[in-house]
């Protein structure tokens, strides 16, 4: 205690010092209290205000705003109450406070970091210190082990040699901490675990041991056990245990043994072979053995294998056909068993040793030799084989149209059972399949074996049946189970001997006129050009030609699509006509040829043409008259079908729908011309006097829409110049329908000619009369014959020479 009071007052002197350094130093707040709290408790207050006005003064204590921690979680458990005491929350416990560290050193202490908020809005910073006293509230604890420990200690370990055992930690001070270590609940009991252990080195703080006093046996004792408690020094005394297990490792010093094989162990088994239906094969169990090794683990764990003579070829080894494996019914019981079919006529004995290992190291083994005597079964099935060319065959090709007679493969027949040569005259071949088209031939050899010739009795035709199926069938006359069939393929090779042939005789297509060039003729529901080859590949290839004097504007592409390749006009010609041929490409000699018709479907690609449109036409009307047609306007279509040949005509007017203001604006008003016929009606009365004559420009039109044939310059139909277009001029013709006047005087007076109007005196000397009528009915007196003038008293009559006669008179 009195060195805790002396670094008490060395921390507040550091403080207090610390408090008068410039601004620029470590600032570290000043410790207000130092108090002792003892471990456990749960009734901690302690009041700050008579510690802050010791500091502050009472003043700026009372009038504090708030008082806090300066981080609520690093002051965990205690917290500031309303009434401004730190208290605590729950039990205290020293352990978990001090579990990172302590800043205290050599004790377990909590500064809490205060902060107070003044009336004058200024902070100020204190510590409390508080020292935690130690209780003994933990046991001694194994921490890197949760309940049990494994040791393990070879059997050929020799007395003297040392196991150390796990030291526990206390989380209680020194005095309260681990002071001994103890044994109890051995295994397997006592008195056993006595005579080989002891335990040493178990005062703290000595790391305990365990030390072996007697050797130990694997195969007598395999592990060994007892429970570890460390005891502290507190009161109450507490205890800390932990399960510890001691293995003993086995060392390999026993070697395998089998039992139940006397050496030159002979066995007789039957040939196994599969079933003459081709059933799977079931592996057989030969015999079984018990192995025996007193090792444990890996020393007494044994593998069998069967070793051969190393003289036997691989094909005869044993362990092609056996494996040794060990049985569910215990961990020492094995099995010989078949791995493949065991063929007499194959093989007829197998010698070979049973060899037992264990895993231990240096490994042990002992071996057995055992003979296998395979008895012969007649179990096979006859084999068929059938070869061409040196090789097996199922599928042969043979030459379409080849002579009958032809040898097309060689049939052998075997039966592995039949170790006789006479004993094939058991065997009988027949053809099942394809008897009527092929023959078996029996031919002489030598050897275990029968074989025949097979060959052709027809000529083949690949384009009726491409290929056959030939079934040879054997049978054993001793034994009816003994029978086997074999298939051969003969593919029929093509020929090239047939010709391209076409589904129709004629093909039709229609095509509209001025298609663009490589457009596809559309050819009639079911009429696509189309030839077939029964031959086969390469040999069915078709090219296609088009043949006759009509078939120069067409082509035709490999699909069999015909193409347009020139320039085609309905009016000049509405069909074409020609041949299609298909020509075999391999052989130009085979080939058909069908006859092809192409319809040309008219288009409205020609527009109407006026009846000499470039002269015009010219026609008279008679002023005054109305409601009569005066003409009729000629047109031509060259198209042929009524809908593209039926010509409308309008008048182009200079109102926007005309030609550039061409003709005269008035001519709506007093022409109309039928679009169907044609004909120029006069539909209002012309004054002569207004308008001498018309001119104006008429449209024929057809009511559908020019189709043009590409690249065509044609003008368009409404253009100047276009034979659509013609310039019509209509003449007024004059009646008398106006009276003469007196227009102007011409007076000579002196030799002078003057004029005046005709509102003027004239001074009469001359006199000219002008008549509003036509050209001839304007002619001046005395030219005009028939005329009469009269002058009395500066009155003029004039008369004209027609009637009715109109006067005038003018002063």
């Amino acid at each position: 205690m009195r060195r805790l009071a002396v670094q008490h007052s060395l921390v507040l002197v550091i403080l207090n010092f610390l408090q008068f350094l410039p601004c620029h130093s470590v600032y570290s707040p000043p410790l207000l209290a130092t108090r002792t709290v003892r471990e456990g408790t749960t009734a901690f207050r302690m009041d700050l205000m008579p510690l802050l006005r010791s500091q502050l003064g009472d003043a700026q204590a009372d009038s504090a705003r708030r008082i806090s921690f300066f981080k609520e979680k690093e002051a965990y458990p205690f917290h500031i109450l309303s009434d401004g005491q730190i208290g605590l929350q729950g039990a205290l416990d020293r352990e978990q406070v001090c579990r990172s560290g302590s800043p205290c050193p050599e004790q377990c202490c909590k500064l809490l970091r205060i902060e107070v908020r003044l009336a004058t809005s200024q902070t100020r910073e204190f510590y409390i210190r508080l020292l935690i006293d130690d209780v003994n509230d933990s046991p001694p604890n194994f921490e890197n082990h949760i309940d049990r420990v494994y040791l393990s200690l070879s059997e050929d370990s020799r007395p003297g040699y040392e196991l150390e055992l796990p030291a526990a930690s206390d989380a209680d001070t020194p005095e309260n901490g681990v002071k001994e270590y103890k044994i109890s609940n051995k295994l397997p009991d006592n008195v056993t675990f006595d005579r080989h252990f002891l335990l040493i080195d178990s005062q703290w703080p000595l790391t305990p041991k365990l030390r072996l006093t007697l050797p130990v046996d694997c195969e007598e004792t395999p592990e060994m056990g007892f429970i570890f408690l460390a005891v502290d020094g507190g009161e109450p005394q507490l205890t800390g245990s932990l399960s510890v297990l001691i293995e003993i490792k086995d060392v390999n010093d026993d070697t395998p043994r089998i039992l139940d094989f006397e050496p030159g162990y002979t066995i007789r088994l039957n040939e196994t072979t599969t079933s003459f239906h081709g059933g799977s094969y079931s592996r057989q169990q030969v015999a079984r053995f018990r192995v025996e090794d007193r090792d444990s683990n890996d020393n007494g764990r044994v593998k069998c294998d069967i070793k051969p003579p190393p003289s036997v070829e691989p094909r005869l080894r044993a362990d092609r056909y056996f494996e040794v494996k060990p049985m569910s019914g215990g961990p020492n019981l094995w099995e010989l068993k078949t791995l493949l079919a065991i063929d007499y006529e194959q093989v007829k004995s197998f010698s070979f040793h049973i060899v037992a290992s264990d895993f231990g190291m240096p490994r042990h083994s002992s071996s057995v030799s055992v003979s296998i005597m395979v008895q012969n079964i007649d179990d096979h099935l006859i084999s068929i084989t059938f070869w061409n060319g040196g090789d097996r065959r199922d599928r042969v090709e043979l030459l379409e149209n080849s002579p009958s007679g032809l040898k097309i493969a060689s049939v052998e027949v075997k039966d592995p059972d039949l170790e006789l040569k006479s004993e094939y005259g058991r065997l009988h071949c027949t053809l099942t399949s394809g008897a009527g088209l092929f023959r078996l031939e029996e031919k002489e050899v030598f050897g275990l074996t029968k074989e025949f010739n097979l060959r052709t009795v027809a000529v083949f035709d690949r384009e009726q049946r491409d290929e056959h199926r030939v079934v040879v069938a054997c049978q054993d006359s001793m034994n009816s189970a003994a029978s086997s069939t074999a298939t051969l393929t003969v593919a029929i090779s093509d020929v090239n001997d047939c010709p391209p042939e076409f589904s129709r005789q004629l093909y039709r297509g229609s095509v509209p006129e001025n298609s663009s060039r490589r457009k596809i003729v559309q050819m009639d529901a079911g009429n696509r050009i189309q030839a077939v080859d029964r031959d086969a590949f390469p040999n069915n290839r078709i090219v296609y030609k088009l043949q006759g004097p009509e078939a120069a504007p067409f082509s035709i592409d490999v699909q069999g699509n015909i193409l347009v390749n020139g320039e085609l006009d309905y009016e000049d010609q509405k069909s074409y006509r020609f041949n299609v041929t298909a020509v075999n490409e391999n052989n130009a000699s085979m080939r058909s040829v069908a006859g092809v018709v192409i319809d040309v479907i008219d288009v409205n690609d020609n527009p109407p043409i006026i009846v000499e449109y470039d002269k015009g036409y010219r026609f008279n009307v008679q002023e005054e008259i109305s409601d009569i047609i005066i003409g009729r306007i000629n047109a031509t279509d060259a198209d042929t079908l009524p809908e593209n040949s039926r010509v409308n005509f309008r008048i182009l007017t200079a109102d926007g729908s005309g030609l550039d203001g061409f003709g005269r604006r008035e001519a709506d008003r007093y022409f109309r011309i039928d679009p169907n016929s044609g004909d120029v009606r006069v539909v209002a009365r012309i004054d002569r006097e207004q308008y001498q004559y018309f001119q104006f420009r008429v449209l024929a039109e057809n009511p559908s829409s020019l189709v043009l044939a590409p690249g065509s310059s044609r003008l368009s139909a409404s253009e100047p110049g276009s034979p659509s277009v013609t310039t019509v001029t209509v003449y007024v013709t004059n009646i008398n329908d106006h009276p003469p006047r007196l227009c102007q005087t011409l007076s000579s007076v002196g030799g002078q000619q003057t004029r005046q109007t005709c509102n003027e005196p004239p001074q009469l000397l001359r006199v000219q009369f002008i008549d509003s009528g036509i050209f001839y009915n304007r002619q001046v007196l005395p030219r005009n014959t028939g005329a009469l003038c009269s002058i009395t008293k500066f009155v003029t009559r004039m008369i004209s020479p027609t009637r009715p006669v109109f006067n005038s008179r003018k002063p």
